[in-house]
């Protein structure tokens, strides 16, 4: 069995490999190359904040938590860089987009109030919806 602490390493890991195979069913997005650097290097954020979300959720610091969901995540996360990417995202790609920085969002509400009622169950349900949101992009598209 996973000792327990090594559990955020290994989910994000899953969330990030993605194999190459010869039946790849993933829509490419062409991206042009300094735009896909860009996207890559905001993606690996994302991954980052995660892991640091996971971090201090597994020590019970859920304000914190929710700080780096709404700074790093949430609506107000998206960057002057994202303007140069959407012209290039598929509608779909551009809605898990929204759906993420709005669960996001969620999730920094939810981690706020377990700082207050010392409940984490909801915003670990609203982390779930959030790392669902990923998993679905990431089976859906790849950057080409």
């Amino acid at each position: 069995m996973m000792p327990l602490r090594l559990l955020p390493f290994f989910i994000i890991a899953l969330l990030a490999f993605q194999p190459a195979s010869a039946g790849e069913t993933r829509e490419a997005v062409p991206f042009p190359p300094q735009v896909k650097a860009q996207f890559l290097h905001r993606m690996r954020g994302h991954l980052e904040t995660l892991n640091a979300i996971l971090g201090y959720l597994s020590q019970q610091r859920y304000a914190q938590a929710s700080q780096a969901a709404q700074s790093q995540l949430g609506m107000g996360a998206m960057g002057p860089e994202l303007h140069q990417q959407l012209p290039y995202m598929p509608p779909g790609m551009r809605s898990l987009g929204a759906r993420l920085h709005k669960a996001s969002a969620m999730f920094s509400t939810e981690a706020q109030n377990a700082e207050v009622t010392g409940d984490p169950a909801p915003a670990l349900r609203a982390l779930h919806r959030m790392t669902e949101t990923c998993i679905a992009c990431h089976r859906a598209y790849r950057v080409n």
